[in-house]
């Protein structure tokens, strides 16, 4: 499951100790001295207003995280807004609190580990999903979507309907997930939601955050149910035909 804590709109004073896109076991640590913030143009002018208060400043950051891996240490870039809060602890005396929103992560970290098994063209569309997730959940939503095609491609299901020669309909996407359900019945309805999903990311050009992060788990489900646990299966299948040496299984086993 994702750390939805690790995923937020925006974090107090630290980043989370995100995992590492390159080895997965690392966390990204904040390498201090690279972090800059200065105030935007309309904060700096803001200043200047009679009526200026302390909630009207506005900041951009950009930094730079480092795996804790010694054996990785890969480097991520971050940039986003900074706010802060200012509130009384004393008759004289304020503290601030500041609050970081990335708006961009590079290379991006992971929602969930993909596994080898999953297929080049799916991880690479889920890979961009993790990019967008900061930028545009729009974006994001409909990245998935995409990915949800490109599985259905790997899997081989059909995009359209009809014997060669006859007049041919082109499948939607639901029909072609109907047709995968035929034997990933779980997965196939994982991705019915992800797709309705996209569709609204696609067409309206915006998404629901948790939406986004409940369309992560889904897609992690079901790329583990159609290539891992499938391939564990029939792993399971080769020996106990093997130990068998072919022979019938007994009724019932």
């Amino acid at each position: 499951m994702i750390e939805r804590g690790h995923f937020a709109e925006e974090f107090k004073d630290r980043f989370p100790a995100w995992r590492c896109p390159r080895c997965w076991h690392g966390s990204m640590k904040l390498i201090k001295p690279t972090l800059a913030v200065e105030h935007t143009a309309a904060s700096q002018a803001g200043r200047g207003h009679d009526a200026w208060d302390p909630d009207w400043d506005e900041h951009r950051f950009v930094a730079l995280l480092h795996c804790t891996q010694t054996d990785c240490l890969e480097t991520v870039s971050i940039a986003g807004s900074r706010r802060h809060d200012v509130y009384q602890v004393a008759w004289s005396e304020h503290e601030e609190e500041h609050f970081f929103r990335p708006r961009s992560i590079f290379p991006a970290v992971p929602l969930f580990r993909v596994p080898v098994e999953c297929p080049e063209q799916v991880e690479a569309n889920i890979v961009k999903a993790f990019e967008l997730f900061w930028i545009d959940l729009g974006a994001c939503a409909n990245r998935l979507r995409i990915a949800i095609e490109r599985l259905l491609d790997d899997r081989r299901i059909n995009k359209t309907n009809g014997k060669p020669g006859s007049d041919r309909r082109r499948l939607t996407a639901h029909a072609r997930i109907e047709k995968l359900g035929k034997s990933h019945r779980d997965a196939a309805s994982h991705l019915l939601a992800i797709k309705w999903i996209g569709n609204e990311g696609a067409h309206q050009g915006d998404a629901n955050r948790d939406d986004i992060l409940d369309a992560f788990e889904l897609i992690e489900a079901a790329v583990e149910e159609i290539y891992v646990r499938s391939k564990a299966d029939l792993k399971r299948k080769a020996t106990a035909i093997s130990r068998r040496k072919g022979k019938p299984r007994k009724a019932g086993i």
